[in-house]
């Protein structure tokens, strides 16, 4: 073997310290991963928006409505909103033929929810159910609410001017009192509902039979009141300036 020449120099390539490769390292994972790690908070976000709307799977409300004599009420429509911190959150489901309906979507969270049936000639009804019990354990599977719609009024109210011809922009206040039938029953119940019109004829529906009063506040601060008495069907009164 040949000896080596005395000006001979190995050619060495420096590497950066140990510190230094670690922090490049770590950099290039974070830029990696930084997408995904985006990504998913984005999805968890998505997810939670969607569970309060009551999007995402979880519990199951069912039921059926049916008419006072037992019969099945179908194509009606019923009401899920959500209580508590998260009101104003409302879906709606129409019933079958069998009067039966289902509501997949509420999470089972500790949210208390409302539903409601009612409206035309039928009386609103409202019933509350929740996934969480009294002893603070969740309730699995779904939950069942029957309704058992009874016959209501339908008031009628058309306020026409001096000329004759109808007046809208009216707010109607309608109290009363009712005695519903029933085992047990016998205290009235009291109702107390203000609804605002823009138009003539005005309509009030899903009314219990009851006696009461009305009263009719029309622009310029003029007030109509009367009293009525309303039995089960529809009721048109009218009024004339």
């Amino acid at each position: 073997m040949a000896p080596l020449p005395a000006d001979f120099e190995p050619e060495t390539k420096q590497r950066g310290s140990l510190p230094r490769r670690a922090f490049v390292t770590l950099f290039a994972f974070m830029m990696l991963t930084l997408p995904l790690l985006v990504a998913i908070n984005l999805s968890n976000s998505s997810q939670m928006i969607a569970a309060v709307r009551g999007d995402q799977p979880g519990g199951l409300i069912e039921g059926r409505v049916l008419d006072h004599e037992g019969q099945p009420i179908g194509n009606h429509t019923v009401q899920l909103s959500v209580t508590g911190p998260s009101s104003g959150v409302s879906h709606e489901v129409q019933t079958d033929e069998y009067g039966s309906f289902r509501f997949e979507a509420p999470p089972a969270t500790q949210a208390s929810y409302r539903l409601r049936a009612g409206g035309g000639s039928w009386r609103w009804q409202t019933r509350d159910v929740g996934f969480l019990r009294s002893d603070g354990e969740m309730i699995e599977g779904g939950l069942q609410a029957d309704f058992d719609l009874q016959l209501g009024a339908v008031l009628v109210l058309k306020v026409l001017g001096k000329s004759g011809s109808p007046m809208g922009h009216a707010e109607v206040r309608l109290t009363g009192e009712w005695t519903e039938s029933g085992l047990l029953r016998f205290s009235p119940r009291v109702l107390d509902q203000t609804r605002s019109f823009s138009s003539s004829p005005m309509i009030l529906d899903g009314l219990p039979p009851m006696q009461g009063r009305v009263s009719i506040s029309l622009d310029g601060g003029r007030v109509v009141s009367f009293d009525l008495e309303l039995p089960e069907g529809q009721t048109i009164k009218r009024i004339q300036l």
